[in-house]
């Protein structure tokens, strides 16, 4: 939904003192119903993040310069300049050890808290993309990084799912280890691309789907952690198989800034079959490796 903010004349509520979460969230009804969202959802998590000051929890808005002023309270701070006042103005009204979690920020970054304060690990040490509250800080590059990962991992699916041997062969380092649960397992890119390529004939079609990427950089090397489903029909045997699995990876950056994979593996959650011929109605309708 697109955010708008309408012309209102701002009353003294939102900026007296107490907790924003314990005044009339009607407040905030002073601006257009595009804005609403965001404020509503934190005005009801707010209990939940700073009912205990060793646990917590984050809030993460993006947005201007405005960020970094209070304005009027949350009611007004949110639509006046969308996001970005949100994180000091929360914190202004929040228990002074929950302010150091409200946040307003252009980057995501994640923090650790250690003692009576949150502190930030070095750029040397490893960092999580996704698990904010065990590691050390994440800035703009560190995301660039994990994006070309993710994008790495999507043409490696990509050009296994396309029979794009060539493809796959340039997602790999040469010493790659591949482990596919029980069945499969290879050691180097030449034997894994070969004998994709040998198996996978234009009988078979796959279709594999990546989910919540775990992405962890340390250095020129980085893991990551994956949610997969897939789905393969045999066409001359009949059957098609359905099945999820956890993908843990490693991954290398080379000298040109490129990331490849290292090693990868999967471990199945489950899966299951059944004879197309069970299935009376099932027609392929269209079919990119169907012979000529």
């Amino acid at each position: 939904m697109k955010d708008r903010v309408a012309a209102a004349a701002v009353p003294e509520e939102p900026a007296a003192k107490g907790p924003f979460w314990e005044k009339p969230i009607g407040l905030q009804d002073m601006f257009d119903v595009g804005l609403r969202s965001s404020y509503v959802s934190s005005y009801y998590a707010a209990p939940l993040l700073t009912r205990d000051p060793d646990e917590g929890g984050l809030v993460v808005n993006t947005s201007s310069f405005g960020a970094g002023c209070y304005m009027h309270g949350p009611a007004y701070g949110r639509p006046a300049v969308r996001t970005g006042c949100t994180g000091p103005d929360r914190s202004w009204s929040a228990p002074s050890w929950a302010r150091r979690s409200a946040w307003s920020t252009s980057t995501v970054r994640r923090r650790r808290r250690t003692g009576r304060d949150w502190a930030t690990r070095s750029r040397t040490t490893a960092r999580s993309s996704t698990e904010f509250g065990q590691g050390g800080a994440m800035d703009v590059q560190d995301l660039v990084e994990c994006r070309a990962i993710e994008e790495l991992k999507y043409r490696y699916m990509r050009a296994v799912d396309t029979k794009d041997w060539e493809l796959l062969a340039s997602t790999l380092e040469p010493d790659v280890t591949a482990e596919y649960g029980d069945r499969l397992s290879f050691a180097g890119a030449a034997e894994l691309v070969g004998t994709l390529s040998r198996i996978m004939t234009d009988d078979t079609i796959t279709v594999h789907r990546l989910h919540q990427p775990e992405i962890e950089l340390d250095g020129d090397t980085a893991t990551g952690i994956w949610a997969l489903t897939d789905r393969v029909i045999r066409k001359k045997d009949r059957v098609m198989i359905e099945g999820a699995s956890i993908y843990r990876d490693g991954y290398r950056r080379g000298a040109g800034g490129a990331w490849r994979i290292a090693r990868t593996a999967y471990e199945r959650l489950y899966e299951s079959e059944v004879s197309l011929d069970d299935v009376p109605t099932f027609t392929l309708t269209a079919d990119r490796f169907a012979d000529a």
